[in-house]
């Protein structure tokens, strides 16, 4: 898992306002 990726994810996810959950990414992968 990177890290670096995973809080980019998480800002692009605020900027949008969307409501996916850290699960939902982690399945992702």
């Amino acid at each position: 898992m990177d890290s670096e990726a995973f809080f980019k994810y998480l800002e692009r996810q605020s900027e949008s306002n969307s409501k996916l959950s850290a699960e939902e990414f982690y399945n992702q992968f």
